[in-house]
Order: C-alpha cells, then structure tokens, then sequence
C-alpha cells in the first residue's frame, strides 16, 4: 500500500500461483534447475560485464546472481558466458544472472503447502513436459526487494563457515502416497 496526502492511495497486490498451466522460462543455476513464472527475455552476457550493472540497450539493469541470492555453488564462469534474465518493475531494471536458459515451457503449477511457506523467495514447484519436479521462484519477491535482496534465502553468518559454502547439505524427500504408506508399515 502507498499513499500520498491529496493523491490517493495505490494498492499492490501479489497473488499467489495456484492449479494451472503457466508459461515459465526454465533456467539452470550450478546443477539446480528453476522455473520462473512468465517468458522473461535473456541476453549472454560477457563475464567481463558481470559487475553491479549491465546496459541492454538505453536501458540499465541491476545484476544480481541467482546463485548468490539461493547459496548454490557453480562453477566459475571463465571461458564461458552466463546469461542475463531482463526483468523491470516500474522504473527500477533488474538482471538475475544465471548459468544458462534452457528455454520457455508451459508448466503445471502447485502450491508449496504448510512445510515451505517460510520460503518466500518459493512461490511453488512445477512439473515440466518431461515430467521433471522444479522449484517456482517468486519473482515478485525478487522484484520487490529490488536493489536491497538482502539475503534470500536467511542463513545466519554464523552458518556459513569461511569458505562461504554452507557445511552440509539436507535433502526431504516426501512421498505421502497410500502405497508408499502400506509399504512403509511392512517394512517397518
């Protein structure tokens, strides 16, 4: 909500993606896949221009690595150009810099559900033609943090030892099937 005296009051709202087929730009960031909701435009980007700034045209846009923003190591990008997701908000552009697009694909969206909702960069997963499972990042929560995406997701410092990877990684896998089930309290 923004109000200004004698102007009016402007009211955003983000709604939340449910059930449905939606165009997406699937993108790759160190081995992790990503859909992003609608068919954003990219451009390669030289690793020179990898600075705080790209020009795309008249246009600039602020870079910001998805890899940094999410904490997913990758490879460094000597010899081999990285591409520049373009994404504008009004006045403010922004470039999500990411290992490389795959391509634009209608995918079956579905919610997180009570476990995930903490992660607000996350707006759900999404099934892609091939039948693979993707993470369905926000873009409006990257949008909205605009020049300032201080630390999507929180890890504490006190997390990340001095290298600046994280120490281990933790996988859920979550198969909540009848079969599944029955076969659990056999086994079990």
């Amino acid at each position: 909500v923004a109000s200004e005296f004698g102007k009016g009051s402007c009211f955003t709202l983000y709604l939340p993606y449910s059930h449905g087929l939606v165009p997406a730009t699937i993108v790759t960031v160190g081995d992790q896949r990503f859909a992003l909701p609608g068919l954003l435009e990219s451009v390669p980007v030289d690793t020179d221009q990898l600075g705080q700034q790209i020009m795309v045209g008249e246009k600039t846009y602020q870079c910001h690595r998805l890899a940094a923003r999410l904490l997913i190591e990758t490879r460094p990008y000597k010899g081999r150009a990285a591409q520049a997701l373009l994404m504008e908000k009004g006045d403010e552009a922004m470039a999500l810099i990411v290992d490389e697009v795959e391509g634009n694909e209608h995918i079956l969206v579905d919610g997180m559900g009570p476990q995930l909702s903490q992660a607000i960069y996350l707006a759900g997963f999404g099934l892609l033609e091939d039948g693979a499972l993707v993470p369905v990042l926000n873009l409006a929560y990257f949008l909205r943090a605009g020049n300032e995406l201080a630390g999507a997701p929180s890890l504490s410092a006190s997390s990340i030892p001095e290298d600046g990877l994280p120490a281990s990684k933790t996988i859920l896998l979550v198969d909540d099937s009848l079969t599944t089930r029955r076969y659990c309290e056999k086994l079990l």
